[in-house]
């Protein structure tokens, strides 16, 4: 028994900065909005969403990792160098608590 498997992503050209690097495992269920902008050298897993919400996207910046499964939702941005965990959803920007969070940890 064999199967075709039909995959489709439509991305337009002057969308990423740079060239996307998709992993090993193909672009299997990956959905990026139109209006989201991407940087330089980032790595998108398979099963990962990066949509609008309330008619904004998400602007990613450069050498950022996006784990399998992520969702990355609405009005934010994602700065450099940085890496996102799996499954993990994203839709609101916390610099505040992520910065007081790593101050804690030294």
């Amino acid at each position: 028994m064999s199967a075709d498997i039909a995959i489709d992503i439509n991305l337009r050209k002057n969308q990423f900065l740079g060239t996307p690097i998709f992993n090993p495992h193909g672009i299997n269920g990956i959905v990026v909005s139109q209006n989201a902008i991407i940087g330089k050298n980032c790595f998108i897993s398979h099963q990962v969403t990066i949509g609008n919400s309330m008619g904004k996207a998400p602007v990613i910046g450069d050498n950022v990792y996006i784990g399998p499964g992520a969702k990355l939702f609405g009005d934010i941005k994602i700065g450099n160098n940085v890496r996102i965990g799996a499954n993990c959803p994203v839709f609101l920007m916390c610099r505040i608590i992520l910065q007081l969070f790593f101050r804690n940890l030294e």
